[in-house]
């Protein structure tokens, strides 16, 4: 017998499987009421959910009720209206909160013009959540993104989500990968493998969830590994499991084969491509940062890390230009500096004083560093801060395609992520912060430091320095309720979606040996030579210190 043929087969993991509905199980429809079910849906989902021993739930944007009138007699765990509603295992449904049903009856009251005017749109009306369906009108998509963008604003935390021919607005805090997690603290999910099979953006928060979950039942280093060296071929092998339906032609609509699982985002946010099975393709990186680059050589760290990142990929660098103007700007303009694709804005001189030298450099930067002392508060800055962050979202949206992963720099931009979901942006979006995160202590003292940690739960990555900085932001998370942070639901905080580890960053020794011998250094230095000469001679004039040239740097540094 061959080793082969004595070898142990491989553990097959205890699976609980979420699935969507619409686009998954059944095909779509120009209307949410035209769909096809075939007869022997309910029959082959209760037979799955049999061999899973009842771990089968459906996530899905539409209601419960609707689910059921389409699967009777079968009654499944199910997550509606994007997990604003949800029916448990035991049967037992959860309340939707009044809040969310009052806001969604607002902004479909809103809506309600624009359907009256067109009628091949679809305003479909669910208890919690809004859907906008234009699949019979595809050119008046703009309009609808517009229109439903208009009747989210002021409204608290909802948001809008583009999907296939719809846009919706849910609360921000309830979606499929909150229905996801829930239902697997509970029986028969709780302790198995999570399987998410969807087809559409509004699926991401499902993916997300699933990865998530596996994520933290074990060591994330365990976790990268098995990643990196997981074969295609075996994807239960894959800590990530994250599935796609796709029709098969030869069995027709109901018989799905899944797609081997691809890398989660937030695993290809952290190893910076976006990997397909059989395919060689690597999504354009963005870099985002107050300043953008300036000509000629840099050493610090993130102007060094970055510049060769980009080199090396597609992409560009997106901030502020440096130049001051009496209107703000909308759009970006694009400049070659050094070889880099730079997209720039303007600011005004009001924004950017309220915005920098006020609430980041004024109360962000010494309260971040333990100086509370050296803080200076004005209530006024902090609406320049989320002003300017809602132009860099602005500006930066129309530069996007679906695939581009947003690497944010610095406690200057911490909402970004936040305004870019608002506006509709599902990327992959990661944030770097280059400063020491502080102490609980010194946190409550920030002026609303509740909405800073909800913009940071947003991003799918948070990078720090250092371990301790990691360790001061669990510390904070992990003791917040939503409910002690906001008092409402719908304002949590949420970091179940978020990754957060220490990525150090230094500098290049190698650039700073260059820089120190470059034509821009010998000018400097024979400058206050001939300056600390002067100072010898002329005894009115304040001396200064004879500076030797610097040796070139070593290694050891």
């Amino acid at each position: 017998m061959s080793q082969i043929d004595r070898a142990e087969p491989h553990a097959i993991p205890r699976l609980a499987i979420f699935t969507d509905f619409d686009g998954t199980l059944v095909e779509l429809a120009e209307t949410p009421d035209g769909i096809d079910v075939p007869v022997s849906l309910a029959h082959q989902l209760e037979r799955t959910a049999r061999e899973l021993d009842s771990a089968f739930a459906v996530l899905t944007g539409r209601e419960i009720e609707d689910i059921d009138k389409y699967l009777a007699p079968l009654h499944l765990p199910i997550a509606g209206a994007h997990g604003t509603q949800r029916r448990r295992a035991d049967g037992f449904v959860e309340t939707v909160d009044p809040a969310a049903v009052l806001a969604a009856e607002e902004i479909a009251h809103t809506i309600e013009p624009l359907v009256s005017a067109h009628p091949d749109l679809v305003l479909e009306a669910k208890e919690g959540a809004v859907a906008l369906h234009y699949r019979r009108a595809p050119e008046l998509e703009d309009v609808c993104r517009h229109a439903m963008e208009e009747a989210v604003n002021g409204i608290p935390d909802f948001t809008p989500v583009a999907g296939k021919m719809v846009i919706e607005a849910r609360p921000r805090s309830m979606t499929k990968g909150t229905a996801l997690r829930a239902f697997m603290q509970e029986e028969p999910f709780s302790g198995r493998l999570p399987i998410f099979i969807g087809d559409d953006t509004t699926d991401e928060d499902g993916f997300i969830a699933a990865r998530n979950w596996v994520a933290s039942a074990s060591s994330w280093a365990k976790a990268k590994r098995q990643r990196a060296c997981a074969s295609p071929m075996s994807p239960l092998s894959m800590p990530c499991c994250r599935a796609r339906a796709t029709s098969s032609p030869a069995t027709g609509n109901m018989n799905r084969r899944i797609r081997a699982p691809e890398l989660h985002p937030l695993a290809e946010l952290q190893f910076g491509a976006r990997t397909k099975i059989g395919a060689k393709h690597m999504s354009r990186l963005i870099v985002v940062s107050n300043r953008t680059p300036g000509k000629g050589p840099a050493a610090g760290g993130l102007a060094v890390a970055l510049r060769k990142t980009l080199s090396e990929r597609e992409g560009f660098w997106f901030g502020w230009s440096g130049r001051l103007v009496d209107q703000p700007e909308r759009e970006a303009e694009f400049e070659d500096i050094d070889g880099l694709s730079v997209a720039q804005i303007d600011l005004t001189r009001d924004d950017h004083h309220d915005y920098y030298a006020g609430f980041s450099n004024s109360i962000l930067w010494p309260s971040f560093h333990l100086r509370l002392d050296l803080a200076t508060i004005e209530a006024h800055w902090y609406e320049g801060y989320r002003r300017v962050n809602v132009q860099f979202a602005r500006a930066l949206l129309p530069l996007l395609k679906p695939d581009d992963v947003i690497w944010v720099h610095d406690y200057h931009l911490i909402p970004l992520a936040s305004e870019l979901r608002n506006l509709g942006a599902r990327n992959r979006i990661g944030f770097y912060l280059h400063i020491p995160f502080p102490t609980s202590d010194a946190l409550y003292a920030i002026p609303h430091h509740n909405d800073l940690m909800r913009d940071l739960s947003r991003y799918d990555l948070v990078g720090m320095q250092a371990k301790r900085d990691v360790a001061a932001f669990t510390e904070f998370a992990d003791h917040q309720s939503p409910s002690s942070l906001s008092g409402n639901p719908l304002k949590s905080v949420d970091f179940s979606r978020t990754e957060v580890d220490s990525f150090p960053i230094g500098s290049d020794p190698d650039a700073f040996a260059k820089l120190s011998v470059s034509p821009a250094a010998t000018k400097m230095v024979k400058r206050m030579e001939r300056d600390a000469a002067r100072a010898k001679t002329d005894p009115g004039r304040r001396p200064a210190r004879l500076l030797q040239r610097p040796a070139p740097a070593r290694r050891s540094l």
